[in-house]
């Protein structure tokens, strides 16, 4: 639910759901990133989004990889496929859960990087949105961006395991 006076969006969970098999326990977790965000209440946003990762690529320094993108560039209401993020366990040979940085970019009707997302925080503040979250190898997780950019309730991403 998005809007108690609209219809209910479905999103289906394409199955099968990624997966890798390795020999050891790989380095691979899946995102979906779903649009939901609105200006303020009762406005949808016009934004076209492009959801991106970040991981740490050398667990002695704290080097971080370059920004990638998750899927194509989403509008309200649209969601990428299950997109693979690299997950740099500090232990070799386990399951493996690693941070993953998240930030959101603003897309073009051209298809330019307009720039970071700006939300407005919990302070009141307008702020460039960035969040992270632990990823588990092998899991399946959803990304849902939804709230008010400007207003509030803030807008935030809430992630749900699929798998």
């Amino acid at each position: 639910m998005h809007d108690f006076n609209k219809p209910p969006f479905l999103i289906r969970h394409e199955t099968p759901y990624p997966s890798v098999t390795t020999e050891f326990t790989g380095k691979t977790a899946w995102v979906r990133f779903a649009n939901f965000l609105y200006e303020s209440a009762g406005a949808p946003t016009s934004l076209k989004l492009q959801y991106q990762f970040q991981y740490v690529v050398d667990n002695e320094t704290g080097e971080k990889s370059p920004w990638a993108n998750i899927g194509k560039p989403v509008a309200f209401g649209e969601v990428t496929g299950w997109e693979p993020v690299t997950v740099n366990k500090t232990v070799e040979i386990s399951s493996g859960t690693a941070r993953i940085d998240y930030r959101i970019r603003l897309i073009g009707s051209d298809g330019s990087d307009q720039g970071s997302l700006i939300v407005r925080n919990s302070a009141g503040k307008m702020v460039d949105y960035s969040d992270w979250w632990n990823a588990a190898i092998g899991r399946v997780y959803m990304h849902t961006l939804a709230g008010n950019r400007v207003a509030t309730p803030i807008a935030s991403v809430k992630q749900g395991t699929a798998l």
